[in-house]
């Protein structure tokens, strides 16, 4: 480098053998990105007149364990350090892009900004092995001292689905919403509930926005029968159909996974049912699989889809409408329970209603133990 370097260009020694100690003159202002990518160099002192390290600038640098001082960064790339072993004591900068500092093997030290960060920045920086601890200093409004806690790391896994066996051989299993674990624990779930002799399973629905329609499809067709016919449908095994506004059909989604259960069953469902759980409703009602109890369903039956406009900002319009496997149309209608009951005003503020004082599951248990 020359004593007056001030610009360290865009891929200037990116894979090369470049490697040990690099010192860069005091007068660098800007490592521009994929400057010293996939090279070998273990420590690198950083100028005070540097301001702006580029996207990817030191991308998997595995061998860089540089401590990066407090300076006053103008800007930290995307991917910056991504893959490297830099620690830091204090990152002061305007403006980190998100994942600067990605999947550093173990960075080290506080990490401040003068600007805001996007959540999964944050998420990144507390990130780390499992088993290890991530010390949180942090700030909140009305507290006199900083608050100082400790998270052992470790993953996690967002359960979605509850069960268990009640009285008289009833399995009761709970779905909160459809994300991409849901059928796994679903199964689970319905795997467990008849290992341990259930006679009838109660199925709750109440208060599910929806979710994923891959995930309500694998746990419709894990209960559904492939050559079922539901009354009106148009083939075996029908799930759900998406059709047009002229009623052609777009999409048609069948069990397909030579599973099924055949057990009583009850969906007990209410206003907030929506979407996903309206089209799992849909299927066991439309097939007489299970006995509906609860009040109608929301209503949220169309297919929308997002699209950018030049100025920033967006249209969403409606392109197809979902239909049952009966063909029925849910939208703004919902699905209405073939036994209505409801709970009282007191319950529904309730975040959960003991099972001896919820009306609608005492009702499910004597339509499934006569």
């Amino acid at each position: 480098f020359s004593h007056d370097t001030t610009v360290i260009r865009r891929g200037t020694f990116a894979y090369s053998k470049l490697a040990g100690e690099i010192n860069l003159p005091n007068s660098v202002k800007k490592i521009e990105p994929y400057a010293f990518e996939f090279t070998l160099i273990e420590k690198l002192n950083f100028p005070p007149s540097l301001e702006i390290i580029g996207e990817a600038a030191f991308f998997s640098c595995e061998r860089l364990t540089s401590c990066i001082p407090k300076l006053p960064f103008k800007k930290i790339g995307k991917d910056a350090f991504c893959g490297s072993s830099v620690r830091a004591e204090i990152i002061n900068c305007e403006h980190i892009s998100p994942f600067a500092f990605g999947y550093c093997n173990g960075l080290t030290g506080d990490i401040e900004v003068t600007a805001d960060m996007e959540l999964d920045e944050v998420v990144n920086y507390i990130r780390g092995k499992e088993g290890t601890t991530a010390h949180l200093k942090m700030y909140r409004e009305g507290e006199p001292d900083y608050l100082e806690i400790d998270i052992n790391r470790q993953k996690i896994q967002n359960i979605t689905v509850d069960y268990e066996m009640l009285d008289n051989n009833i399995g009761y299993i709970s779905v909160d919403q459809f994300i991409e674990n849901t059928p796994e624990q679903f199964k689970e779930g319905i795997d467990y509930v008849i290992s341990q002799g259930a006679k009838g399973i109660v199925i709750d629905m109440r208060n599910n926005p929806g979710g994923l329609l891959t995930a309500v499809n694998e746990m419709t067709d894990y209960i559904i029968a492939d050559d079922a016919q539901a009354p009106g449908a148009s083939e075996p095994g029908i799930q759900l159909e998406t059709k047009d506004k002229d009623g052609k059909i777009i999409e048609s989604y069948s069990c397909e996974d030579g599973h099924s259960v055949d057990l009583p069953m009850v969906v007990l469902v209410n206003g907030n049912s929506a979407s996903a759980a309206e089209i799992f409703t849909g299927d066991m009602k439309d097939y007489g699989i299970a006995t509906i109890i609860g009040t109608t369903t929301f209503g949220k039956g169309i297919v929308q889809s997002v699209i950018p406009l030049s100025d920033g900002s967006a249209v969403k319009i409606t392109i197809a409408k979902y239909f049952t496997p009966s063909g029925n149309d849910i939208h703004k209608i919902g699905i209405e329970p073939d036994i209505e009951i409801d709970v009282s005003d007191e319950q529904k503020r309730m975040a959960n209603i003991p099972h001896d004082e919820d009306p609608q599951l005492q009702k499910a248990i004597e339509v499934l133990t006569k």
